[in-house]
């Protein structure tokens, strides 16, 4: 369901949204605008909603003590091993 709400913008604001109606790339403000909120609040679910989950993560591995030099080279030998046995079992 749409809403129609009644904002006010700056007058530098309306011009950019003029300058991007005149070039063609947006047919109304309501797609620039719309665009624009759906970024925002993508930006913002991210920061608020997974910020949480992150610290957690970050918190469980910090208490699970000293990390542990990674030898890359096994590291690529284990994951060509798994590649190969998933290969087998096609």
């Amino acid at each position: 369901m749409n809403e129609k709400l009644n904002i006010e913008l700056t007058s530098r604001q309306a011009e950019s949204l003029c300058r991007l109606i005149a070039s063609g790339e947006y047919e109304k403000p309501d797609e620039i605008l719309a665009e624009a909120l759906d970024e925002w609040l993508l930006w913002h679910s991210a920061e608020f909603g997974d910020a949480a989950v992150l610290k957690k993560l970050w918190d469980q591995e910090i208490a699970s003590g000293p990390g542990e030099p990674l030898d890359v080279g096994k590291l690529r030998e284990e994951a060509r091993n798994r590649l190969e046995a998933a290969n087998r079992g096609r």
